[in-house]
């Protein structure tokens, strides 16, 4: 079933609901005064209609993603759903309330659940970024280790490359197993500065002949570098 579908079919459901809902609320009407009736009508279609937003019009955040905390925006619509059913139940079953006191709660009401959704919005935010930071703090992990990764690739079997270097290559792969995730500017850039030396190194593989030299080199600066990058840590 596509999206598309379920949109349909989702919108149809609401329509054909909400229709009952006014039926019903027409046909036990009561004696209840019409500003009363309309007003208990208006919130009922709102509980209702909000069990079907998320459907009919997805939450998204500020990048453009789906709102990650659901769960929190369930809570606040479930508790405000019994808080108002509840309202009226009590106001016109059990107290007989004045209108103008109805009116006050509900809209107290509909106030701290849209606080209530605010906060969602915010926490999702909150999520959001953290998420983000998160990825941001791993992609120049990730490059250090492709680029080491391609490194040994192209040194396997070279048969000019001494076996001291490739010990050394196969160290680096097994120490940026044990590196950890830093959002520091320092981090960041030993990180690229590592990078840059394997590629280097990388490259002064495919010269004809090889400089051995030159190969130990960057990867001993490499060696000093990951050793920096090890011992910094996120404040």
């Amino acid at each position: 079933m596509t999206m598309n579908t379920k949109t349909i079919l989702s919108a149809v459901a609401l329509i054909f609901g909400e229709a009952i809902i006014i039926a019903a609320f027409f046909l036990w009407k009561g004696e209840a005064p019409d500003n009363i009736f309309v007003l208990n009508l208006i919130v009922s279609s709102l509980i209702y209609c909000l069990f079907f937003v998320d459907v009919l019009v997805p939450w998204i955040d500020k990048a453009g993603k789906r709102v990650g905390t659901l769960g929190l925006r369930w809570a606040v619509t479930w508790i405000y759903a019994a808080l108002a059913i509840v309202a009226m139940l009590l106001f016109n079953l059990v107290f007989n309330a004045a209108f103008g006191l109805q009116l006050i709660i509900h809209c107290c009401l509909v106030f701290f659940a849209a606080l209530g959704f605010i906060g969602v919005m915010h926490a999702s935010g909150k999520v959001a970024e953290v998420h983000d930071g998160e990825v941001s703090d791993r992609k120049g992990m990730l490059e250090m280790k492709e680029s080491v990764a391609s490194l040994k690739e192209s040194a396997a079997g070279h048969p000019g490359l001494s076996p001291e270097c490739i010990s050394m290559i196969d160290n680096l792969e097994q120490e940026l197993r044990f590196i950890s995730p830093c959002g520091t500017s320092e981090a960041a850039s030993l990180e690229r500065q590592f990078s840059e030396t394997i590629r280097n190194t990388a490259i002064a593989l495919l010269e004809d002949p090889i400089d051995p030299e030159k190969i130990l080199s960057g990867l001993r600066r490499a060696e000093r570098t990951l050793k920096k990058r090890k011992a910094t840590y996120s404040d």
